[in-house]
C-alpha cells in the first residue's frame, strides 16, 4: 500500500512539473555580427610588454609550508602556509633571492 501511494505522488508530481515548465523557445532571426580587426598595439602597450618580457625570468613564486597532524589517526600533512613573491638579483653568478620575510616565519620547507 505504501509502495502503491509512493508511486502515486512521484507521477503527480512529476505531471505537475511538466505543466509549470515553460517550453523553450529559440530565435530563428538571430544573424552573426561581424568583427571588426583589432588595431596594432599602441608604442606605450609595447613597451610594458618589452618591460615584462624582460623581467619576468627574474621573478620568483614562493609557497611556505608547515605540518600539521592528525590527532586521531596521526597522520601527517603538509599545508601551505604563506606565499609570496620576490626577484633574482645578480643572476649570471650566484644569484641572490629578494623575498619579504613573513611566508618563512613559521615555515617547514618552501618550493
Amino acid at each position: 500500500m505504501a509502495l502503491l501511494l509512493l508511486a502515486a505522488g512521484f507521477l503527480g508530481g512529476a505531471v505537475w512539473q511538466a505543466g509549470t515548465t515553460p517550453a523553450v523557445q529559440h530565435r530563428t532571426d538571430a544573424t552573426p555580427r561581424t568583427v571588426a580587426p583589432r588595431a596594432d598595439l599602441k608604442p606605450e602597450e609595447q613597451d610594458t610588454i618589452g618591460l615584462f618580457e624582460a623581467a619576468s625570468p627574474s621573478v620568483v613564486f614562493i609557497t611556505s609550508v608547515t605540518v600539521r597532524q592528525d590527532l586521531f589517526r596521526r597522520n601527517v600533512t603538509e599545508i601551505p602556509r604563506g606565499t609570496g613573491t620576490g626577484f633574482v638579483w645578480d643572476s649570471p653568478g650566484p644569484g641572490y633571492y629578494c623575498l619579504a620575510k613573513h611566508p618563512f616565519q613559521v615555515a617547514r620547507s618552501c618550493t
